[in-house]
């Protein structure tokens, strides 16, 4: 092809395409072809190019529709291709890559979108183009393979293709469109599948091509036509939400059986069967395919009534009320529980089979057992009707059982429950996600057996239970249990009685009178059971009584509100077993575990009662709960209580009558004890039933047994009260008999029942035992004793006990209480007392009824029990007692005491006082007689028994150190033969123990010499001791005490708290010269027992520390420094003890100029600042110890030789701890000198070291309000730019004195506002010319204040605060606070309202938030008038207040009323007086002849218009001037009638009426009135 240039990628695909085509040219018209091989060989260059070019230029557009690639049968596009393939051959279709073109060009393939095998679309497309080629022909039969394997690929990744697209082969070969195909699922139909084609137009599949495949391709299934062909019918069903909702996650494994129950209960199904069917049925001719796995193991429950489709369709709701036949279901949730276990149920009744599938996937159309959740399923066939049960046998193969037929109805009902298989499970759309098998079903089976008798009790239909299996291998199913009712028609109506149609009585106007009281019935129920596996027969009586209440339950019920479809009846039953052929090998306790309660049926709450108990409760769906928040149901199940309990009264009433006349007691193993009874039932369930049980004809007495009588008709036996003992009492009273448990009960229940009491018994025998009648029960002597144990019950004294004859002797008589002494022995211990006393001892059973508890009853009886003091009296009658008690230990003559007697002695001690205390307690009555024998053939006195020298058993001979060690002390010592007796005084105590006490002993009560023991002794001794490592602090003490221990002198001492031991040491002479070290010294023996006992180990830094350190000061001065120069030189060695060195550093061994010894750590090296500082004489080391060595030495010890921080710190501590003493002048000049250093040579800017300075009082201030100097802290100090905010509460000190970092050590600038405030307040409390020692103007401070307190407070309730504040300076040295300033005034106010002075001005928004006002209001008048009135009273105002005074009165214009209240005006002398008292002065020329007492006239410099506004009258207004009398009368009474009838005279008369009160004031020839 030799191209001039290089061609590019778009020329080499169109020349590879042109290349295609020419071959295909050759291979039409010439014979001979080249081989492709050769082909390849040439096209190589070309594929170079094009895997070289594809990463630059995308190849996959220009490829398209261009065949570009060379296989073995030619040339192909790209979308033809995969690397590799399968065993078919799809060409020339498909086409794979050659082997050896693979990898060399693989990124080009890539780029191609080339995959490794063919996709679905391939295969799709490959189809495609065959239809093209073929049309409507024939296939040729060696491509059909290859179709068929493409097909199977394409039905794997259907879910991403359209199955319109699809082409499948017919049985012609032909490729025809999926949809128009069908696939033979129903095999069994064959013959009717060319009718359906017809009809349909459509073609049979390839019958190489499963059906499954087919499915998936879209093909239509000839099962699912001919099913569309049948007439079906949808009904409801629960969806598997609704159901994961409603049903509990872990259900009652009963369910099954007791819902089925009450369904058919309700239908009024006479028989029952359960079938647990383990076979595999066939799965072919199903209605569904996806039904085949439904086929397995399967519960079936049948019974013998019919139910409607839509009947069915109800029982599956899962509806809060749920119901059938106008009935309510009141156990659980009907058939939908029954999802629990299965994810398709279906039901064959009548001639109808329905199926029912929650989730959708196995009946829908749309999905057929693929793994979709679609809408719930149901469907209902008429299987008689076109011979379904013929067409489709293996879909009714697992209802060929209970009378089935294919071609008549069923008359019954059956439900098939498919058990859910783990494969099932795993489907998304699972009702529930839980698999059952075989073995849980069977066990469950075995659960229900036992239960079906009593699940049948309270049914009103049922007759018969029978549970089933069919094993896989059997013809038929096979009966495994039987239970049957013996019923007739009167059986049969006692059941239904009070289970009537209450709907129908509603209508018809009869339910009032049914329930205008209660209604009772009762019957009884044979019921025999068969076990066939066992061949084992059981006959059993229930007696059932039943009661309808007239409580809250009739209007409850009438009105539905428990349920809302339906009415309930409220009716409360009692059953129980009566009879069993089968003998009971439970115990009862067992068998109340097996009562429920009932709702109908058995529910998970065990009562605890002996009897079954049901009533329709309203009750959870999990039945384990009834009681909720709704009120109704709490009343309705309240009620039902109450019915119950007259249920449970008449059950007993009638089990008395008909079954217990002879047996009377066996009445009361039904009777419900409180104590079993569960806790949740107690409070409505007891105390009534108690009621009505005490009221009852159910009692007997011992007296007539057979005649039935009530509580109140007898007396109950009390506690303790034997049959025995009843029969004696029963002579004079009717004592009722029952259990124990049934008196506890009446008992805790408070019934009002009379218990025969104790003094009644009491009182009873003190009249019946002296007569000759109580021989035979005075013989019984266990009856007897039974008495005595009750009358001595609840008795404090012995009193109300004397004059029974209760008492059974040793000797067999029968004593009476009080008549004489009696004694409590046991026969082992009776020789210990004289023989004589023998037929004064109790019979040791009736002793037994004695206890420490009966102390005081012992003594009012005169019973004395034995005890070592009786023995001791005893003793002490005895002939040799005396030689007994001469002396602390006396020789023992064998024969008095007997070893016999004293051994039993000690053995009585031994037993009845275990404790130590007990046993001294026992050896004190003894005390006065020696009677412990010793080693010596001696009597020890019983006094000084807790001092013996007991020995450990296995120490005790002769040839033991220990007994020569204490023989030689001359101490009494334990005989081994009576070791165990005293077994109280040694317990719990080690050999170690003993061997200490002893030695104790014999140094104190022995008063032995320890110390005159040979050494060999002592350490033997301490050898022994140093044994055990476990002594207690007691105990120590004590070995501390004993002498054997040896110190490095040789001698033997014991411990004191001053011994230590010594460690190796070279240097042993530095200590053994100090005082009293060598009496300390211990030698180094059992270091570990030295260490337990406290003894300190010592080093040469102990030994220093703790002996030479202390005595130094007894030392020459030659010795001590001998001592302290080793230490010196040996310092590195010692100081690994940190103690030595904190000991050494607190050590007083360095000599001062004063001649006094101080420690390292309170001394200075001589430097410049510290001559400056301290006192040479005082504080500085002198002579050898101020050598250069010695200095380096006493350095590390805390000598301070430089000026560290640390140092400085004590510099200022020292000049502040010292200037009360030195003066503030030597203060001064030593803070001066601390201050530079502090400034130049410390790291001020550490901020530990600052914060460690900042309170010591070292730094120089000023008080401003004195100018003195004083000494003063950076904390406690404030800076010369701020004085003015501080100078009352800090010393002030200058910037030029400090670090230029002070605020680090605490120096506050500005000082906060806390100390401003406190500074304010100071300013507030003091005169302020007092406080004023500067000559800065007040003014400027006090704006420099105001500065600052405008910049710092932010919220405007700071400023309120500070407001309160004297800040603002008024005329010189006054200040005044913020809230009692204005800002204009009209006039001069003071000295009682100010203005803000004008140099404050500039800070008007700021003293207007401080609470400065514009000018004055009323309310501000009204606290001047309150403090002017409070402050002047009665006292005459000076010239300014006057002023003052005035000048607010003018300003005023209108005033309040609450002003005009407080208003006080001044009179004419200057008093502030109220402004109803006075005039105003119209009148001078009358001034003269006024009584002024009387009268008060307003000051004169009272503006008049301010006497107006305040409505004070004038003169005028009330004095009248009389003119004299004249002959002229009758013009004068003109003249004054004319007066009187003015406005003016009536005006005078109301002003006088108000002021004066009528009082009349004749003044000279004027009257005032």
């Amino acid at each position: 092809m030799k191209w001039d240039e290089h061609p590019s990628v778009s020329e080499i695909i169109e020349q590879l395409n042109c290349i295609a085509g020419q071959y295909d040219t050759l291979v039409r018209t010439q014979s001979a072809i080249p081989s492709l091989s050769h082909y390849l060989e040439n096209l190589r260059s070309l594929y170079d190019i094009l895997a070289s070019e594809c990463k630059n230029v995308d190849i996959r557009p220009l490829s398209q529709g261009k065949r570009i690639i060379i296989t073995q049968e030619g040339f192909a596009e790209a979308r033809m291709m995969a690397l590799t393939s399968s065993l078919h051959n799809f060409a020339p279709y498909l086409f794979q890559i050659p082997p050896d073109l693979v990898k060399p060009y693989s990124k080009l393939w890539d780029v191609l979108g080339i995959s490794l095998t063919f996709s679905a679309n391939s295969y799709v497309s490959m189809l495609s183009t065959m239809k093209e080629q073929y049309n409507d022909q024939a296939i040729p039969e060696d491509r059909i393979m290859s179709v068929i394997y493409a097909l199977t690929e394409i039905s794997n990744a259907m879910h991403t293709l359209d199955s319109n697209t699809i082409f499948l082969p017919t049985d012609k070969n032909v490729l025809m469109p999926s949809k128009k195909c069908l696939f033979n699922d129903a095999p069994w139909m064959a013959a009717d599948i060319e009718t359906y084609k017809k009809v349909q137009r459509l073609e049979l599949v390839h019958k190489d091509i499963s059906n499954d495949v087919a499915e998936k391709l879209g093909a239509m299934s000839f099962r699912s036509l001919l099913m569309a062909t049948e007439d079906s019918e949808s009904l409801a069903c629960p969806s598997s939400s609704a159901l994961n909702a409603r049903l509990p996650k872990d259900q009652e494994p009963l369910t099954i059986f007791l819902e089925s129950l009450e369904v058919a209960d309700i239908l009024g199904a006479r028989k029952i069967s359960f079938l647990l069917d383990k076979r595999q049925h066939e799965s072919d001719s199903l209605f569904i395919r996806a039904l085949a796995q439904f086929q397995g193991p399967a519960v079936v429950v049948y019974f013998d009534s019919v139910l409607q489709p839509k009947e069915i369709s109800d029982l599956f709701r899962v509806d809060a009320s749920m119901g059938i036949r106008d009935k309510p279901l009141s156990y659980g949730y009907g058939f939908a529980s029954f999802f629990q276990y299965a994810d398709v149920i279906s039901v064959c009744s009548g001639s109808d089979i329905s199926f029912f599938d929650p989730s959708g996937q196995y009946l829908s159309e749309d999905c057929q057992g693929k793994d979709m959740l679609l809408g719930s399923v149901g469907k209902v066939f008429n299987f008689v009707e076109a011979e379904k049960a013929k067409r489709f046998p293996d879909q009714f193969a697992p209802f060929d059982m209970f009378g089935f037929s294919k071609n008549k109805p069923l008359d019954g009902t059956i439900i098939r429950i498919p058990l859910r298989t783990k494969e099932q499970t795993q489907m998304s759309c699972c009702v529930k996600k839980k698999a059952f098998d075989i073995d849980t079903l069977s066990a469950v089976f075995d659960i229900f057996q036992p239960q079906t008798s009593s699940s049948m009790l309270f049914l009103s239909q049922i007759e018969s239970v029978t549970l089933l299996s069919w094993e896989p291998e059997d013809k038929d199913n096979q009966i495994k249990f039987t239970s049957t009712i013996y019923s007739d028609a009167n059986l049969r109506k006692s059941r239904t009685e009070l289970t009537r149609d209450h709907k129908a009585w509603i209508g018809k106007g009869l339910i009032d009178a049914f329930w205008s009281s209660d209604v009772y019935n009762n019957y009884s129920l044979t019921i025999e059971s068969k076990d066939y596996t066992n061949e084992e027969q059981c006959k059993e009586v229930w007696l059932v009584a039943s009661c309808i209440t007239t409580g809250k339950c009739r209007a409850i019920s009438r009105e539905k509100r428990i349920n809302t479809d339906y009415i309930v009846s409220p009716i409360g039953s009692v059953a129980a077993l009566i009879h069993s052929s089968k003998e009971q090998t439970t115990t009862p306790e067992a068998q109340r575990e097996k009562h429920h309660l009932f709702c109908v049926l058995p529910t998970k709450l065990v009562t605890g009662l002996p009897v079954h108990i049901n009533a329709p409760f309203a009750m959870n769906k999990t039945k384990d709960n009834f009681w909720s928040n709704d009120r109704t149901r709490n009343d309705w199940n309240e009620d039902l209580f109450n019915a119950v309990n007259l249920a449970y009264a008449q059950f007993m009433k009638v089990c008395k009558e008909l079954y217990f006349k002879s047996h009377p007691l066996e009445l009361f193993k039904f009777w419900p004890q409180s104590n079993n009874i569960d806790q949740v039932l107690q409070e409505f369930f007891v105390p009534q039933l108690y009621l009505l049980l005490a009221d009852l004809n159910i009692y007997t007495t011992l007296r007539n047994p057979r005649v039935p009588v009530k509580l109140s008709q007898g007396l109950l036996p009390c506690a303790d009260l034997t049959l025995k003992m009843g029969e004696v009492l029963s002579r004079s009273f009717d004592i009722i008999t029952i259990p124990p448990t049934v008196f506890r009960d009446l008992q805790t229940s408070l019934i009002s029942a009379e218990v025969i009491t104790l003094s009644q018994i009491r009182y009873f025998l003190k009249q019946f035992l002296p007569t000759e009648q109580a021989k035979k029960v005075l013989e019984d002597h266990h009856l007897v004793q039974d008495f005595l144990k009750l009358v001595m019950k609840d008795v404090d004294s012995g009193r109300s006990l004397e004059g029974l004859k209760l008492l059974v002797m040793a000797n067999g008589e029968v004593g009476t209480i009080g008549e004489s002494t009696f004694l409590i022995v046991h026969p082992k211990y009776q020789s210990l007392l004289p023989y004589t006393c023998i037929p004064k001892m109790l019979h040791h059973e009736t002793a037994k009824l004695f206890t420490s508890s009966h102390r005081n009853i012992l003594k009012a009886c005169g019973i004395a029990p034995l005890s070592v003091k009786l023995i001791a009296n005893h003793f002490a009658e005895l002939d040799f007692s005396d030689e007994l008690s001469s002396a602390k230990i006396v020789k023992w003559e064998r024969g008095k005491p007997s070893s016999d007697w004293i051994q039993k002695l000690w053995s009585y001690i031994h037993k009845t006082s275990k404790a130590k205390l007990e046993f001294l307690s026992a050896l004190s009555y003894l005390s006065k007689w020696a009677l412990v024998p010793v080693c010596g053939n001696r009597l020890l006195s019983c006094s000084l028994a807790s001092s013996l020298c007991i020995l450990p058993e296995n120490l005790e001979t002769k040839e033991s150190q220990f007994f020569n060690i204490f023989s030689q002390l001359d101490v009494p010592l334990l005989e081994p033969e009576f070791y165990s007796w005293f077994a109280p005084l040694t317990k719990d105590m080690s050999h170690y123990d003993l061997v200490v006490n002893s030695l104790v002993s014999a140094s104190t009560t022995w008063e032995a010499d320890l110390s005159a023991l040979s050494e060999g002794d002592k350490e033997f001794l301490l050898n022994f001791l140093a044994g055990n490592m476990k002594f207690n602090d007691v105990q120590k003490r004590l070995i501390r005490s004993f002498p054997f221990f040896r110190t490095v002198s040789g001698n033997f001492v014991s411990l004191d708290k001053g011994n230590y031991y010594l460690a190796e040491s070279k240097n042993t002479d530095l200590f053994l010269n100090v005082p009293n070290a060598a009496h300390h010294m211990l030698k180094a023996e059992h270091v570990a027992f030295l260490k337990r006992l406290g003894v300190k180990e010592s080093t040469e830094s102990s030994l220093f520390e703790n002996v030479i350190f202390p005595n130094l000061h007894m030392l020459s001065e030659e010795e001590q420094y001998m001592r302290m120069d080793y230490v010196r030189s040996n310092y590195h060695l010692l100081s690994a003890d940190m103690s030595f060195s904190v000991s050494l550093q607190k050590l007083k061994f360095v000599p001062v100029s004063t001649g006094a010894l101080k420690a390292a750590d309170q001394l200075f090296a001589q430097n410049k600042v510290f001559a400056e500082i301290f006192e040479p004489a005082e504080y500085f080391p002198t002579g050898v110890y101020s050598s250069h060595k010695w200095v380096r030495f006493l350095k590390t010890l805390g000598t301070r030789t430089e000026m560290t921080p640390q140092n400085f710190k004590m510099c200022a501590q020292h000049i502040a701890e010292k200037v009360k003493v030195e003066g503030i002048e030597k203060f001064t000049k030593k803070s001066r000198c601390l201050q530079k250093v502090l400034i130049k040579d410390m790291p001020c800017s550490d901020a530990e070291f600052a914060k460690s300075l900042s309170t010591i009082p070292f730094l120089v201030g000023t008080d401003y309000s004195v100018n003195k100097t004083l000494p003063t802290s950076f904390s406690a100090s404030c800076t010369e730019e701020f004085w003015y905010l501080a100078w009352t509460q800090s010393p002030i000190i200058s910037e030029s004195e400090l670090p230029s970092n002070y605020k680090a050590f605490g120096l506050k600038s500005p000082p906060s506002l806390t100390v401003v405030k406190e500074h304010l307040k100071s300013l507030n409390s003091q005169n302020l010319s007092q406080a004023w020692a500067r000559t800065h103007s007040i003014d400027d401070v006090f704006t420099k204040i105001l500065e600052y307190l405008q910049a710092t407070l932010l919220r405007d309730e700071d400023c309120r605060h500070f407001g309160m504040f004297k800040i603002i300076p008024i005329d010189g040295m006054r200040l005044m606070s913020p809230q009692e300033l204005f800002f204009e005034l009209p006039s001069n106010f003071s000295p009682f309202l100010w203005a803000v002075p004008s140099a404050f001005i500039k800070f008007r928004s700021f003293l207007k938030k401080m609470g400065v006002k514009e000018t004055p209001e009323d309310q501000d008048f009204v606290g001047v008038f309150k403090e002017i009135s409070k402050k002047y009273g009665n006292s005459v105002l000076g010239p300014n207040e006057l002023r003052g005074i005035v000048n607010i009165l003018s300003s005023i214009t209108n005033p309040s009323n609450d002003l005009l209240r407080v208003i006080r005006v001044p009179n004419e002398h200057g008093v502030l007086t109220s402004r109803e008292s006075l005039f105003v002065n119209d009148m001078p020329w009358a001034s003269d002849r006024i009584n002024k007492n009387s009268i008060q006239l307003v000051n004169i410099k009272v503006t008049e218009k301010t006497c107006k506004m305040l409505n004070i009258p004038n003169l005028s207004q009330v004095i009248r001037e009389d003119i004299e009398v004249t002959n002229t009368l009758n013009r004068d009474i003109e003249q004054i009638t004319s007066k009187i009838q003015t406005s003016q005279f009536s005006e005078g008369i109301f002003h006088i009426h108000r002021h004066f009160l009528k009082q009349m004031m004749t003044v000279g020839s004027y009257s005032a009135y």
